[in-house]
């Protein structure tokens, strides 16, 4: 049986959390790539279902603490990896759900704050721009 959509999430964040990804237990390690090897791109509709199961489980006064906080550091590792590239293999099919979620979710906002254009079209990176409140391009 397939894991769940909070099996990957948690293991995710186990993941994130450790001081070498790779020292974690092998089910766990092989769970938690899931959302950031190539499987990813098989089903990008469970992909963002677990990237959102994983910012719902911190609080949206983590992001803006002064202090470094574990919402920060991994929710950043999501940013700049799973959520990227979602963006980047799927951002046309899925901007219109990020964008929303960004708008109802400070946290996701936050989050692509972090994403980088890489081989985006500007159309799409206009969108994220938007959706994060940023101006850069």
């Amino acid at each position: 049986m397939a894991p769940s959509i909070q099996e990957h999430g948690e293991a995710f964040l186990t993941m994130s959390l450790a001081e070498n990804p790779k020292d974690t237990p092998k089910d766990v390690f092989e769970t938690g790539y899931w959302l950031t090897g190539v499987s990813k791109m098989k089903d990008p509709s469970m992909w963002w279902e677990i990237i959102k199961y994983v910012v719902s489980r911190y609080d949206t006064t983590d992001l803006i603490a002064d202090a470094a906080t574990e919402a920060k550091s991994v929710l950043g590792h999501l940013a700049a990896g799973p959520l990227e590239d979602l963006l980047w293999f799927n951002g046309a099919e899925f901007i219109e759900q990020v964008s929303r979620e960004a708008k109802q979710d400070s946290r996701v906002c936050w989050m692509l704050s972090l994403v980088r254009r890489g081989d985006m079209t500007e159309e799409l990176w206009s969108r994220v721009l938007i959706a994060s409140h940023r101006s850069d391009g």
